[in-house]
């Protein structure tokens, strides 16, 4: 029986894509689901997935872009297994992933959502997850979405889908802190995600880190030194992520 379904969004990420699919394929333990939702993608996309010929796959195709957060909700809700773990186009999992993280809940079942360490395509040390805490001390969340959750989260929490730039994962692990929800760090990576410099998605990554900014104001977070210097620097006029992608 299928414990764990990966959700992955995905739009306009053709020229990534095959390679987070084939990392899909690579996992040592097979006894998994996959869905994905293509957000009305206008690229190779949709001539990628239709090559897919696997039972364990299931394929939405959206008729109108909506954000990865609707993506993700869409996805959420499909999802008939009691895990969930959270994949965004061009990431590269590594071919334990689904493996450690049912291992992990089955040693931890007090814990309902864990975030893994990831390895960056662009190199240097693994991302080492931090969560976060409120105004008030309460467990909040994670700093980034290399995460496997538990259905039963997201039965009650769900992606924002205010912003076409970003799913808004901060609130999400942030609502589901202040709703009692039980978070765990698993320091091993288990996964490469593409960064900023190498990937964008074909958003716009000045307005989805002032959507971030947002949100940790909207729940006492205090906002890192890098996110407030970006603010502060968009607000001028000075768009840094722009610049850096057109070097």
């Amino acid at each position: 029986m299928n414990e764990l379904t990966i959700v992955l969004p995905t739009w306009n990420a053709g020229f990534v894509l095959s390679q987070t699919i084939d990392s899909i394929y690579a996992q040592t333990n097979d006894d998994f689901k996959v869905i994905i939702i293509d957000d009305n993608s206008t690229d190779s996309t949709r001539d990628i997935l239709e090559e897919i010929d696997d039972d364990r796959f299931y394929i939405k195709y959206l008729d109108k872009r909506a954000g990865a957060g609707n993506a993700r909700n869409i996805g959420n809700s499909l999802a008939n297994t009691k895990l969930i773990s959270v994949l965004d186009a061009g990431d590269i999992l590594y071919n334990d992933k689904v493996d450690e993280s049912i291992n992990y809940f089955k040693n931890n079942q007090d814990i309902d959502i864990m975030c893994a360490a990831t390895d960056s395509l662009a190199g240097g040390d693994p991302i080492i997850p931090r969560v976060f805490k409120g105004e008030h001390g309460e467990k909040l969340g994670f700093e980034h979405p290399g995460v496997t959750y538990k259905k039963k989260v997201t039965n009650e929490i769900k992606y924002r889908t205010t912003s076409l730039e970003t799913d808004q994962y901060d609130a999400f692990f942030f609502e589901a802190g202040r709703a009692g929800f039980k978070f765990g760090v698993y320091e091993k990576p288990l996964s490469s995600k593409c960064t900023f410099d190498k990937y964008t998605g074909g958003r716009d990554l000045d307005k989805a880190l002032l959507v971030k900014a947002n949100i940790y104001r909207e729940f006492g977070v205090k906002i890192p030194d890098w996110l407030e210097y970006h603010e502060k620097q968009f607000k001028q006029g000075d768009n840094l992520w722009q610049k850096k992608m057109k070097l």
